[in-house]
């Protein structure tokens, strides 16, 4: 398979590669960066358990009020991994998006309720991003709303953009929240060499603007591709794998509520 083609690196390299913990330098910086985030946790255990065993400084989307949600998190934060709120949210195609689900349909009162529970059931996240959500996302009224309770749980967001006509990340901005979009879906397609395709387009974005957000899922197919590229992704492709509070520190040097962009969104 295409993906297999990657440089056999020595111990030395691979070493370097594990080095991951310290502050980043201003030439680290400098790297094209790629924030990789897995959503849909909290349903499946062994699926969660093992994204969370990926290596490196992947962000983890997790479903509130799923079943092992507090415990995703609670390993997450022992690993020291990073949690984000996947906030489950209407769809136009109608589909369900699972408890705790953010609609329309809401008063803005219970609206704000339902949005509340979901960030108090999601311990240690540093942020929220939207699960599904075209439907709801392109709302500006509601996304509005959203941002001012996001602002309040002093959270970062990162708009998934399911939708092209989403105003998540400009309602975001609008209320000084710090945000990120997402540039590649990983899996829409579960097979190894559209993965791969996939990513290499994240590193092309990475490339060409400083950082890309990715979003992928504990799927078999993904989870056996990322466990063979993150070990050697800097040493074979010059590229850092970030966290998103990583990412938003770098877009946002100056500071709460003003907006230095760098990343050219």
């Amino acid at each position: 398979m295409a993906f297999l083609q990657y440089p056999i690196i020595g111990l030395l390299a691979l070493l370097s590669a594990l080095a991951g913990t310290s502050m980043p330098t201003q030439a680290e910086q400098a790297r094209p960066s790629i924030v990789l985030i897995i959503d849909d946790l909290g349903y499946n255990w062994p699926r969660s358990k093992r994204a969370l065993s990926l290596h490196g400084a992947v962000t983890y989307g997790v479903l509130p009020h799923t079943p092992y949600s507090r415990q995703v998190a609670e390993q997450a934060q022992r690993y020291g991994k990073e949690i984000i709120v996947h906030v489950p949210m209407s769809s136009v195609h109608r589909y369900h998006p699972g408890p705790g689900s953010l609609s329309e349909n809401l008063s803005r009162q219970h609206f704000v309720q339902v949005l509340n529970s979901n960030l108090q059931a999601v311990p240690h996240a540093r942020g929220a991003n939207n699960h599904m959500g075209s439907a709801l996302t392109q709302n500006e009224s509601l996304m509005s709303l959203l941002m001012q309770e996001i602002g309040r749980h002093e959270l970062y967001f990162i708009d998934s953009r399911t939708s092209v006509n989403t105003v998540a990340a400009s309602m975001a901005g609008l209320h000084n929240i710090k945000h990120l979009s997402r540039d590649v879906f990983l899996d829409n397609e579960q097979e190894t060499d559209a993965i791969h395709r996939q990513f290499q387009r994240l590193l092309r974005v990475a490339r060409q603007r400083g950082v890309a957000v990715g979003i992928g899922h504990p799927h078999r197919a993904t989870l056996d591709y990322l466990e063979v590229v993150l070990p050697v992704l800097e040493s074979s492709e010059n590229v850092r794998l970030i966290s998103g509070s990583e990412a938003i520190a770098q877009r946002y040097p100056a500071g709460p509520g003003q907006l230095a962009l760098k990343l050219g969104k």
